[in-house]
C-alpha cells in the first residue's frame, strides 16, 4: 500500500509542478476556462495572478512530492496514512493560499 500512496503522492506532485509552469504560459482553454468566468479572461489579469500565484503552486508540487518520497520508504502503518494525510493538507493548503493571494493582487491598487 505504501507504494501506491507513495506513487500517487509524486503523480500529484509532478502534475502541480508541470501545472506552475504551464500557468505563466497564458490562458488555458477547454477546462480552465473556468478562470475566464472568475475573472481572468484577459491576458493581463492573467499575467498578474500567475506570477503571484506561481510560487505557491511549485511548493504545494514540492510538498506532494515529497511526501510522495517519504511514502514510499514507511512501511504499511498509521505513520503511512499520517504522512499521506500531511501531504496532501500542506499541498491543499498551499493551493488555498495561491488562490486567496492571486486574487488578492487583482485587488491591490495599481494591479
Amino acid at each position: 500500500m505504501n507504494e501506491v500512496a507513495g506513487l500517487w503522492l509524486l503523480g500529484v506532485g509532478l502534475a502541480l509542478f508541470a501545472l506552475a509552469r504551464r500557468v505563466n504560459v497564458g490562458p488555458v482553454r477547454g477546462w480552465g476556462g473556468l478562470a475566464a468566468r472568475i475573472g481572468l479572461g484577459d491576458a493581463r489579469s492573467w499575467a498578474i495572478t500567475h506570477e503571484e500565484i506561481e510560487p505557491w503552486i511549485t511548493a504545494a508540487g514540492v510538498a506532494a512530492g515529497l511526501a510522495g518520497l517519504a511514502s514510499l520508504s514507511i512501511e504499511e502503518s498509521s505513520a503511512l496514512a499520517a504522512m499521506t494525510t500531511l501531504g496532501l493538507g500542506l499541498c491543499g493548503a498551499l493551493l488555498v493560499v495561491a488562490a486567496v493571494t492571486g486574487r488578492a493582487r487583482l485587488r491591490r491598487p495599481g494591479a
